[in-house]
């Protein structure tokens, strides 16, 4: 069994997470695997970084996968990621109108992450259309999924 945690972030750092911020009360999302902490940003796209969180900005949630072949499987489709451009037409068209626009080499936060969940198999995301979702349905679904 492995641990997964999901950030979501609570501050802005530039006028478009202030948007965010202002209609989902968060501006981003950041999933830590393994250690490795994937974030996807305008700027960046989807990057492994380093850092600290400070808990005062960062509220987490942690979810149990309980299949370790899975869990590897699912950890080379995110480093398969990494380097590809922030989906801010699907964002849009996802969150904000819920159209559900998929773009195979771009990707925005919420997005990737529940594409995540999905090939972890969490029954509560099997279903949905990751390129519709919003920061507030996947905080929503997560924690009816878990125990904080």
């Amino acid at each position: 069994m492995r641990t997964v945690r999901i950030a979501f972030y609570r501050g802005a750092d530039s006028f478009k997470e202030s948007l965010r911020k202002y209609t989902s009360g968060y501006s981003r999302v950041e999933i830590i695997v393994n250690s490795k902490i994937y974030s996807i940003t305008p700027k960046d796209g989807v990057n492994i970084i380093r850092k600290t969180y400070d808990k005062d900005k960062w509220e987490f949630i942690d979810i149990e996968v309980q299949n370790t072949f899975i869990m590897n499987k699912v950890q080379r489709f995110l480093d398969k990621q990494v380097g590809k451009k922030f989906d801010y037409f699907g964002a849009t068209l996802g969150q904000w109108l819920g159209l559900g626009f998929q773009d195979e080499n771009k990707w925005y936060d919420v997005e990737l992450i529940t594409k995540f969940l999905q090939y972890c198999l969490i029954d509560k995301f099997m279903d949905l259309n990751p390129s519709k979702m919003s920061i507030n349905k996947l905080k929503n679904l997560l924690e009816e999924n878990t125990t904080k």
